[in-house]
């Protein structure tokens, strides 16, 4: 969710991204593009493995508590929401 909404944004605003999963990455690339999400892109760097890594591995490795996860991406999401409802 957290890789699709940072993908909308950065079309949403006419950036060019290459085919990537790296959330860090993505993220970076929307600096000085428009308001951002208080968010860094090292709060993004430990959702990068379940985008990757655990997708097509059997073994779960937990790198933040549920509750974490939600927070970073209800609020990368909240403000995504809101930069294309505008």
């Amino acid at each position: 969710a957290a890789e699709k909404a940072l993908k909308a944004l950065l079309c949403l605003r006419d950036i060019d991204f290459s085919r990537t999963h790296d959330l860090e990455n993505l993220f970076n690339r929307l600096l000085g593009s428009g308001s951002l999400p208080r968010l860094s892109s090292s709060h993004l760097r430990p959702l990068t493995p379940y985008a990757v890594d655990f997708r097509y591995d059997d073994e779960v490795v937990f790198l933040l508590s549920t509750d974490e996860m939600r927070e970073t991406v209800d609020l990368l999401l909240r403000f995504v929401e809101g930069e294309l409802n505008n």
